[in-house]
């Protein structure tokens, strides 16, 4: 009892101390706030009186209720650091400021504020306990402190602890999927994974103190290229680590190889940013083994000299920026490499290269270079030549980007534009370090002119950046900020690997090889077997398509890209034509938002009446589209309606081809509800309708006239359409 009238005598203190004060001036700032006061209530009466004097005098109580005790909380704190000894700070900055360092991300900034109060309140507390231990061994008692002070310790650092137990020990939350509604995309074909068809020789070339690092039997010695005209900042500390300087960069790579006799399709792999001393390019050793033992030639790039360095931009002020075009040139130099290697009777890779069939796949910043190396391909990037096209040096078939970035690097200032190439895109929904789809600006500015080419992309719900690298994190941030990362959401590392595999096979068959199944595989990805139970978002594009619209033409919402075309609309609640916004950022994608009317059927119709359309030698209708309602928990359906010149009409339902899905609350951070970032994005899903459909219904393709979409009343929606077409 007497401690319990202790704590309570000791917390008056606290409390009633800061408005103990006596000071000359005390009396005015009272009297000034009791005016201020006065003047508000005169200010909410004039404004608010019409609501009646009930709910003005509890707006009026409310508000001067926060105010005070905000207030007054404020001046608590005020006191209790204005009796804190000076050296206190020195001692608190020196503890708060290297554990912010230390799990900082960009990705969940209050995270890292309670991550770095929680570690440092528990250094504390540890501090505090071994100090009592002491002063007990040494007979001095314990700390002398009031009763309420060492309650409040004792509070505060159970607190602590247990933050950081959620912190480093707990994987997080399962976010809500709800219904996956992927599960009801209709198929008619089916895709099996071929078997291992041939034994896998690993191998390793480059400098000779890179190669004698690898335990491996195939081992040779390659050229050296100079990177000067790329790299701005390569210090004498980073050449002093690597072995050498800018102008002799060595061409170091991982390689996996068909025993067979060859020559094998090319895929040259490329790394993303990372830790410079904490090599990259063996973590793809999972893809490698993978597609040699199906015939396929992978060489995994060291680009570690292109990255980040702790040390170096610290320390020695040498920060590598800007160098997404070294990158791209790694590439293009890493096949000049290999077609000398191809020629070379002394090498191992002698006649065992296809250099008709090359492919590059880049991940992260690989990712946007494997694009720009495309664009090299044909382009120099030199500014007085800059966009001068010419004949490809290499016969550079594919692209594939993984997570990629957008923009770091643009050829005199614009963005990167392809033509012609066959182009792939693989994210994951909870990507905690690119969690914005750059990617997707990339494949918008793919331009297709031959129905030989292709492109998709791919979106995997549950997969982070990290592990789609084997040596990387099993999340996107540093090592310590990983933690913050809400882990329970993501997939197992195995299968996400495996994903991946199946998705780029695929790719490559379909690419390289012609393989005609599989291209047409990407237009349901559900086709190909194996893939681990999972939701995904595909989108699926070709050239020579008969764009209808992609909203690219003008600003006007009434005109289709299709010149001569019109958009009507009925019973919209609004019709906004702009770019998309992806994780809450305004995206480089075209589209419309249309937001449909609760109590009508609402109708968003393609017209094309003054023009003769002849769909006849047409086989499907494509729609990219996303359910962009907030908050919505049930998947959405509408109809498609085809109507010819004499009026016929035939419909389809998109639910038996497949639901749109609502969106899904996507919580990346453990931390995320106290985050500003945006808990869902736009997941965009392209829906194809074969055109055979339409003819049982009487309607006449070769008059086609309009395509109707036609929302039903009931709910209003929210709806994101990116573009409709014909193939």
């Amino acid at each position: 009892m007497k401690k319990l009238k202790t704590i309570i005598k000791n917390l008056k203190i606290l409390l009633v101390r800061p408005l103990k004060e006596s000071y000359t001036l005390m009396p005015v700032f009272f009297f000034s706030m009791v005016l201020s006061l006065a003047f508000y209530l005169y200010f909410m009466y004039a404004e608010f009186n019409i609501r009646g004097m009930g709910p003005l005098g509890l707006m009026v109580g409310a508000s001067i209720f926060v105010l005070l005790v905000v207030f007054y909380v404020l001046s608590v704190v005020i006191d209790l650091i204005k009796r804190l000894p000076t050296s206190i700070w020195f001692y608190m900055g020196m503890t708060l400021v290297p554990f912010y360092l230390v799990i900082q991300s960009g990705k969940s900034s209050i995270g890292s504020i309670i991550g770095m109060v929680a570690l440092a309140y528990t250094s504390f507390y540890l501090g505090y306990h071994l100090l009592s231990v002491y002063r007990l061994v040494t007979g001095r008692g314990f700390l002398p402190l009031h009763m309420a002070f060492k309650y409040l310790i004792h509070i505060l650092g159970i607190g602590a602890i247990a933050a950081c137990y959620y912190i480093f020990f707990s994987r997080g939350f399962t976010g809500e999927i709800g219904q996956i509604n992927y599960e009801s995309m209709q198929v008619t074909y089916s895709i099996s994974q071929p078997q291992e068809m041939y034994p896998v020789l690993e191998g390793v070339y480059g400098q000779e103190f890179y190669i004698s690092k690898e335990n491996l039997t195939f081992r040779e010695a390659t050229l050296t290229s100079d990177f000067s005209p790329y790299i701005d900042d390569f210090g004498p500390s980073k050449s002093e680590y690597l072995g050498y300087q800018v102008d002799q960069v060595a061409l170091n790579a991982l390689y996996y190889l068909p025993e067979g006799e060859g020559p094998f399709p090319l895929l040259l792999i490329q790394h993303g940013n990372h830790e410079m001393s904490d090599p990259s390019e063996g973590g793809y050793d999972y893809l490698g083994r993978y597609l040699a033992s199906r015939g396929y030639l992978v060489v995994s790039i060291d680009a570690n000299f292109l990255n980040y360095s702790l040390y170096d931009s610290i320390l020695m002020v040498d920060k590598m920026e800007d160098e997404n075009d070294g990158r791209a040139f790694l590439f293009l130099e890493h096949i000049r490499l290999l077609t000398s290697k191809n020629l070379d009777p002394t090498s191992h890779l002698f006649q065992k290269v296809d250099l008709d069939s090359i492919a590059l796949l880049g991940h992260s910043r690989g990712g946007e270079a494997a694009s720009l190396a495309a664009y090299m391909n044909h382009n120099t990037i030199k500014e007085d030549q800059i966009n001068n096209r010419r004949p490809p040096a290499y016969e550079i078939g594919a692209v594939i980007a993984i997570a990629p970035t957008d923009g770091q690097y643009k050829p005199n200032g614009s963005y990167t534009k392809l033509k012609d190439i066959n182009y792939l895109l693989v994210y994951g929904t909870h990507d905690m370090d690119v969690s914005y789809n750059a990617g997707g600006n990339q494949y918008k500015r793919i331009h297709l002119t031959d129905d030989q080419y292709f492109k998709s992309q791919i979106l995997v719900y549950g997969a982070s950046h990290g592990q789609f690298n084997s040596s990387w994190q099993r999340a996107d941030s540093g090592r310590f900020a990983d933690y913050l990362h809400n882990s329970q959401s993501l997939l197992p590392r195995d299968k996400q690997e495996f994903i991946g595999q199946i998705l780029v096979y695929s790719f490559l068959e379909a690419s390289l090889h012609d393989h005609e199944a599989y291209r047409q595989a990407f237009k349901s990805i559900k086709a190909l077997e194996g893939l681990p139970a999972n939701l995904y978002f595909s989108q699926y594009h070709q050239g020579q398509d008969l764009v209808l619209v992609d909203y690219t033409e003008d600003d006007w919402s009434d005109t289709t890209t299709l010149e001569g075309g019109k958009i009507l609309t009925a019973y919209m609640s609004q019709v906004e034509e702009e770019h998309a916004r992806l994780d809450d950022r305004r995206s480089q994608l075209d589209g419309v938002y249309l937001t449909t009317d609760s109590k009508e059927e609402s109708l968003y119709i393609l017209d094309f009446s003054d023009l003769d359309l002849d769909l006849s030698a047409y086989k499907e209708v494509y729609l990219s589209l996303a359910d962009e309602t907030q908050g919505a928990q049930t998947s959405y359906d509408f109809t498609i309606e085809i109507e010819d010149r004499e009026g016929n009409h035939a419909s389809q339902t998109l639910s038996y081809y497949g639901l749109l899905q609502h969106k899904l609350s996507i919580d990346i951070t453990k931390f995320e509800w106290f985050d500003k970032n945006p808990d869902d994005e736009t997941m965009i899903q392209t829906f194809i309708i074969p055109l055979d459909a339409f003819k049982p219904e009487g309607v006449d393709l070769s008059t086609f006239r309009r395509l109707i979409l036609s929302f039903p009343k009931g709910q209003e929606r929210r709806i994101f359409i990116k573009d409709i077409g014909i193939r």
